[in-house]
C-alpha cells in the first residue's frame, strides 16, 4: 500500500572513464495522492534539481546533461531510473515498485549507489550561445566518450546555480525553440521538444 511520503536526495556524476565531467545534487519526493477508493490511490512524483553543466576541454557553460530522459517523456521520469539504480532494482517499473525502491534507498545504512542504464541516460545538449536558448542542439553521448551516469544517495543540498550559466532560465514549461510554422507534431525535432523545466524544476512551490 502507498501511504505517506518519502524523499531522497541523490548526486548524479557523469563519467568519461575515470574523469568526472559534471555533478549535480537533486531530490525526489514520492507522495500518495488520496482517493475515496483505496484502489484508485495514485503516487505523485516530484523531482527537484537542475541540469548538469559538463566539462568540455576545461570549459563549462555550453554543454549540459538535462533532466529529460531520451524520448518523448516527462522529465520527472528521470526519478525512476535514478531511484531504481540506487536500489539495484533491474527491470523494475510501476508505482508500487518505485515506492518500495524509495523505501529501500531511504532506509539503507550506507549511501547506496548505482549506474543508470544507457537507454535511460538523459539528453545531452550544447548551446552555440549560452545567452540564446534557441541555439540549442542535441549531442550524442558517444561523441563525449561518456561511460557512466552514476547516482548516489547524499545529504548534500540540492544544486542551485545553473542560472549562472543560463540566465534566461525560468521555472516554467516554455519551449526553448519556437515551433511556429510547424504543421505536424511528427515534424517537431528533439531540440524543439525541450522546455525550461528540462533544465530546472521543483524550486517553485
Amino acid at each position: 500500500m502507498l501511504t505517506g511520503s518519502r524523499t531522497v536526495a541523490f548526486r548524479i556524476d557523469v563519467y568519461a572513464g575515470e574523469k568526472v565531467l559534471g555533478s549535480s545534487v537533486m531530490s525526489v519526493t514520492a507522495r500518495e495522492t488520496p482517493s475515496l477508493l483505496e484502489s484508485a490511490a495514485q503516487l505523485s512524483i516530484r523531482l527537484k534539481g537542475e541540469a548538469l553543466a559538463l566539462d568540455e576541454n576545461g570549459r563549462r557553460g555550453l554543454l549540459f546533461m538535462t533532466l529529460k530522459p531520451g524520448g518523448p517523456v516527462s522529465s520527472a521520469l528521470l526519478a525512476g531510473p535514478a531511484v531504481f539504480a540506487m536500489a539495484d532494482c533491474v527491470g523494475c517499473g510501476g508505482h508500487q515498485q518505485f515506492w518500495n525502491a524509495m523505501g529501500d534507498v531511504k532506509s539503507a545504512w550506507r549511501d547506496p549507489s548505482g549506474d543508470i542504464p544507457r537507454k535511460d541516460w538523459p539528453l545531452i545538449v550544447r548551446f552555440r550561445d549560452s545567452s540564446d536558448p534557441a541555439s540549442v542542439s542535441i549531442v550524442d553521448p558517444a561523441a563525449l566518450s561518456i561511460t557512466a551516469v552514476r547516482v548516489t544517495r547524499t545529504k548534500l543540498p540540492v544544486s542551485d546555480g545553473l542560472r549562472d550559466f543560463l540566465p534566461w532560465l525560468t521555472d516554467q514549461g516554455f519551449r526553448l525553440v519556437s515551433i511556429t510554422g510547424v504543421k505536424y507534431a511528427a515534424d517537431i525535432t528533439p531540440a524543439q521538444e525541450l522546455v525550461h523545466t528540462d533544465f530546472r524544476q521543483g524550486f517553485k512551490d
